[in-house]
């Protein structure tokens, strides 16, 4: 599908299963994917030069005991930060308030280490979601907050999100609902 819709490669693709989706580097393995297992995608792309990322989180068969409530607090937050990205509002601010979403839901311990990054001609580039940067239009992040409950499950959403004049604009328009997966 990446190289139908004009992708020039994918620098990077994850696909990670039950214990494994709590692991936000894992390798591939020779574990089989079961149903009751949490799913977790994340591909990168290149297109015209630039750089972007997307991942979603699926369940197969039927959704790990409390997995629901744990991936509802990742879209709330990544839908915190999402609408951080505005023209001169501190990039910290969307790093932060997706961890104030997160630490009020309990799994604070379990966050990922960042909630995104800058994203443009490499993978992994300013603004970095740290203290001293602002967000100016045109600026383009990969917003994507995490739990990892080590041995059990994770998950991640990722969306590539542009600082547009009037506001955040996703690039992404794929859903971002927890989708469950027949056997």
């Amino acid at each position: 599908m990446l190289a139908e819709t004009g992708c020039e490669g994918a620098p990077s693709v994850l696909v990670a299963a039950g214990e494994h989706s709590a692991d936000a580097r894992h390798r591939p393995c020779e574990r089989v994917i079961n149903p009751g297992d949490a799913l977790l995608v994340s591909v990168g792309g290149r297109w015209n030069g630039y750089c972007a990322e997307v991942a979603r989180v699926f369940a197969v068969a039927e959704p790990p005991e409390d997995f629901d409530a744990m991936y509802s607090v990742v879209l709330a937050a990544q839908r915190a930060a999402v609408d951080r990205v505005r023209p001169g509002v501190a990039c910290a601010e969307a790093a932060t308030i997706a961890g104030e979403v997160i630490d009020g839901s309990g799994y604070g311990d379990y966050a990922a280490v960042r909630a995104g990054r800058g994203i443009g001609l490499s993978p992994a580039e300013g603004p970095w979601l740290a203290a001293g940067e602002r967000f100016e239009a045109g600026m383009t992040v990969c917003l994507e907050p995490a739990i990892y409950l080590p041995d059990l499950f994770g998950a991640r959403v990722a969306d590539v999100v542009v600082c547009g004049v009037e506001g955040p604009e996703l690039l992404s328009t794929g859903s971002r609902a927890l989708h469950v997966l027949d056997r």
